[in-house]
């Protein structure tokens, strides 16, 4: 990992751990090793940082996205990919819920790349060549059960989020137009 990752990944457990109220510039620095200095060369500012957090989180989810719908040539591909996308991100770190958090929490602006991106996996999943009323409702569903995670709301046990992926799943699968 380059220096840059390094720093992102320091500032994504600094969020996790301490919490986004926490994130300094300084103990991001201390995480990843680096100085100060060496962290402001990458990140001109805490703002900065937040921003490349968004950026890099919506990359890699928007990248194992494209992953999976390149090896799914049935209709309903981009529903499946987006629900496994988003329930495997609750499996592992969070590391998406922290750089949300972060750009919600600091400045709300922030939030316009990860706008963008949702209409963009939206529109994929209108057109996925399966009822899109199915489609938006298999999307939201696992939304609901990322947010749920993320924020302590009744999450559901992992047994349980397995169970409602296969049955959404299905939906991707049988509700074809």
């Amino acid at each position: 990992m380059s220096t840059f990752d390094d720093i992102l990944l320091a500032a994504t457990q600094v969020v996790q751990r301490d919490g986004v109220g926490k994130l300094t510039l300084e103990k991001v620095a201390k995480e990843a090793g680096v100085s100060k200095g060496g962290l402001l060369y990458h990140f001109s500012s805490k703002d900065e940082l937040i921003k490349q957090m968004l950026y890099s989180v919506t990359k890699k989810y928007d990248d194992g996205l494209n992953v999976q719908v390149e090896h799914d040539d049935s209709p309903g591909k981009w529903s499946r990919a987006y629900l496994s996308e988003t329930l495997h991100d609750l499996q592992r770190e969070q590391v998406m819920s922290a750089g949300l958090l972060a750009g919600i929490a600091t400045n709300p602006e922030l939030l316009q790349h990860f706008q963008k991106q949702y209409e963009k996996w939206q529109q994929h999943i209108e057109q996925d060549a399966i009822d899109p009323v199915l489609a938006t409702i298999v999307r939201l569903a696992a939304d609901g059960l990322w947010f749920s995670q993320m924020f302590g709301l009744a999450p559901v046990d992992p047994d349980m989020q397995k169970q409602i992926q296969q049955q959404l799943r299905k939906l991707t699968e049988e509700g074809f137009r």
